[in-house]
Parts: C-alpha cells; sequence; structure tokens
C-alpha cells in the first residue's frame, strides 16, 4: 500500500487533465471546456465575463469521468508537473534543434526577463531546455511564473487536444532524433525526462536531494 501511495504521488497526472478536459467538452463543448481548465486549475480569470458571480468555482467542470472531483485533488505542483512534461514533450516531437543556448536561457532565468512577445512555442522551448539542464531548477522557472504557466497550458490545450496530438505526445520516449543533435544533448534530455517523475516526487517530499539543491543555487 504504501508503495502505491509513492507511485500516485510521483506519477505525472496527465490523464487526469485528459479526463478533465474530455468530460467537460462532452457535456459542455470544447470552448467551455477550455476556459474552464485555464480559470479552474490556473486562476485565469479573463475566461470570466466581467460582472459575472463565482461561486464554486468547481462547478464549471464535469463530473464525467470524475473530472470534477480529480480537479479538486489536483496540487499546484501536480499541475506543474504535467506542464513540464508536456513541454518536453511537445519540443521532443517536433524533430528540431534547439534555438536557445544555455547563456540565453540562464540570463532570462535570472533576471526573469519574460516577454509579452515571447510566442507559446519559444516558451515551450525554453522550459524543455530549462528542464534539460535540471528538473529541480526547470520546476521552479515554472512555478515561479504565471505568465509561463499560462503560455504553456495555452499550448497543451491546442496540440493536445484541439489539434488531437495527444497520443503522439504520449508515445515521445524521450529520444531526441534530430541528427543535428550533439550526443551529449541528447542524452541529457533523455535522462532528464525518465527522472523527471522521481525528482517530482523529491520536491513534494522536501527531500534532502531537492533542499540541497536549493541551498546550491541560492
Amino acid at each position: 500500500m504504501k508503495s502505491d501511495n509513492f507511485y500516485e504521488m510521483k506519477r505525472c497526472k496527465m490523464d487526469w487533465l485528459d479526463d478533465i478536459f474530455w468530460g467537460t467538452k462532452d457535456s459542455q463543448g470544447i470552448r467551455n471546456a477550455t476556459s474552464a481548465i485555464k480559470f479552474v486549475l490556473f486562476d485565469d480569470e479573463s475566461q470570466i465575463p466581467d460582472g459575472f458571480t463565482v461561486g464554486d468555482k468547481y462547478e464549471f467542470i464535469s463530473s464525467r469521468r470524475d473530472g470534477r472531483a480529480k480537479a479538486k485533488m489536483l496540487q499546484s505542483i501536480d499541475l506543474v508537473q504535467i506542464l513540464c512534461k508536456y513541454a518536453m514533450q511537445s519540443f521532443g516531437i517536433k524533430n528540431k534543434n534547439f534555438d536557445i543556448d544555455y547563456d540565453e536561457y540562464v540570463k532570462i532565468r535570472n533576471k526573469k526577463v519574460i516577454k509579452s512577445d515571447f510566442n507559446d512555442d519559444y516558451i515551450t522551448e525554453l522550459v524543455a531546455y530549462a528542464l534539460m539542464d535540471s528538473v529541480y531548477g526547470g520546476y521552479i522557472f515554472v512555478s515561479s511564473n504565471k505568465y509561463i504557466r499560462n503560455s504553456l497550458i495555452n499550448a497543451l490545450i491546442n496540440e493536445r487536444y484541439i489539434e488531437e496530438k495527444w497520443q503522439t505526445l504520449d508515445e515521445f520516449n524521450g529520444i531526441l532524433k534530430n541528427p543535428s543533435i550533439d550526443e551529449i544533448t541528447k542524452k541529457n534530455y533523455l535522462d532528464s525526462y525518465q527522472r523527471m517523475d522521481d525528482d517530482f516526487l523529491n520536491i513534494k517530499r522536501r527531500d534532502n536531494d531537492y533542499l540541497n539543491y536549493l541551498r546550491d543555487t541560492i
């Protein structure tokens, strides 16, 4: 039982997000499902019309597929984990090399320079690079910036659900296949992708490995 609890704690709950979206889409349509996820899970109040009074926000999510119950159980770190997994999957299936280099990433990370003209594709690639560098660092990068989270959920909803690429995304195994990518980058990307859930478990449990990372980077 204890090992089952650890597994449930560490795993990426992308399937829960699927149930939330598809259950709400089936009963209320794509537009309402999209708005419900953005507002209820990611606090995007722009989805609510001016003057509209919100009672229980979870009522915007359908109970089909147990979506409403799952939405209530998802923690903020679970949502960041979903976004991080998506970013690495999305970049991985594009079969391209990074346009971002380490210096560019560090400059943006340290100065928190996130410009409004950064499009969703750029943000997704930036987060994928951050996670390749360090899952812990990538988590901090995403969790500390609402603009990044909003951009990622926009990209996720569009690519996974609207364009219906969910199966292709789920089949990504962490291996970058573009021949122009050097072997060290490929290895680092694969390693980060494969250990992502374990590293998120360390974050959730405030494991010493994560705490030591925080001390070393502050």
